[in-house]
């Protein structure tokens, strides 16, 4: 912190705690002359954190902590990570291990993702203007960690109750009731299907439709088989548009092993109903005039605080890089 104060020509006034009167010291500080305050991680100083919130919003100062617990307590800003998606991290690493047999030698090195994550309500309180390209991307990041959690939350869903029942190994009449459960359990799920080692569906349960024998197909040819089979990982597949509905949907699929020989024994698909991530842009604090939307790598609107624009098939032309473009109605987007 020295080293950064110093190329920004900052002065950098430390103040050591040990004590409560070290907080209240600290506190009455907050008054000379400070610009902006730092909190670090410790869990004694941060135990006080509502005295340093109401000290800084009454000096009008802007106080960052170390994650976004506290900004939603009502301190301005963190850059850090979010302790839940940390451990949501090491769950999804742990599964590969019990779950797929990976050694851990063999996982990539991850890293925790750092966010950005601002109190619109704090900015207003203390007069601090943010530029907007700033709180764009802040949404943007936010918004993002939402979706692929959702999506990997249900993934994860699947995947544990396939592997505490051993679903590989039931007889199909069992196979049915778990798939039914699950399918009646999740309303994100539109369909849930299993495949054999060949590629046919041999259980299939739809949201829309009364499924019959004659209605399971052969999925030997389609990248939700052929993909999760030759490489036993999850497949993901890019965002369809529901025929009937104009319901944006997305298809996960991954494979069932064999835990005595290794060998891919079924194909579990679920097709996910992305409609599930309107709820998330609906309540994003932006600007008046300002809107949020989120596109597929087509150029589909997928999800919009306005759901007929989704449902009418709008698409927007993609930016070759990160930065100022048009938009939707031609108006200039982030």
């Amino acid at each position: 912190m020295k080293t950064a104060a110093k190329k920004l020509h900052l002065e950098l006034e430390l103040y050591k705690i040990y004590n409560t009167d070290d907080i209240l010291t600290s506190i009455e500080k907050m008054s000379d002359n400070t610009e902006a305050v730092f909190i670090l991680n410790d869990s004694f100083v941060v135990s006080y954190l509502d005295k340093y919130i109401e000290a800084a919003i009454n000096y009008k100062l802007p106080l960052s902590v170390p994650n976004i617990y506290q900004v939603e307590a009502g301190a301005l800003m963190s850059f850090g990570f979010i302790p839940a998606e940390v451990g949501k991290q090491a769950a999804r690493l742990a599964h590969q291990i019990i779950d797929n047999g990976v050694k851990p030698a063999e996982l990539p090195v991850e890293t925790a993702e750092f966010f950005l994550s601002i109190n619109l309500r704090t900015t207003k309180k203390i007069d601090l203007v943010i530029p907007d390209s700033i709180l764009q991307q802040e949404v943007s990041n936010r918004v993002s960690t939402q979706v692929i959690t959702f999506i990997h939350e249900l993934e994860n869903t699947l995947k544990t109750t396939c592997h505490i029942y051993s679903l590989y190994s039931l007889k199909l009449k069992e196979q049915k009731l778990i798939l039914s459960y699950l399918h009646s359990s999740q309303s994100a799920f539109d369909a849930i299907s299993l495949l054999d080692k060949n590629g046919q569906e041999i259980i299939k349960f739809s949201r829309l439709e009364m499924i019959t024998d004659e209605d399971l197909t052969d999925k030997s040819d389609d990248d939700v088989f052929k993909i999760p089979k030759d490489n036993q990982i999850t497949y993901f597949s890019p965002i369809e548009i529901h025929k009937k509905s104009g319901e944006p949907l997305m298809t996960i699929s991954f494979p069932l092993l064999n835990l005595t020989n290794g060998s891919v024994e079924n194909i579990v698909t679920a097709v996910i109903r992305v409609k599930k991530i309107w709820h998330l842009i609906e309540n994003i604090e932006i600007h008046k005039g300002q809107s949020f939307y989120i596109i597929d790598k087509l150029g589909n609107i997928i999800a919009h605080p306005n759901p007929s624009i989704v449902l009418k098939g709008t698409k927007v032309s993609i930016p070759n890089k990160n930065g100022i473009t048009n938009g939707l109605n031609k108006k200039k987007h982030l």
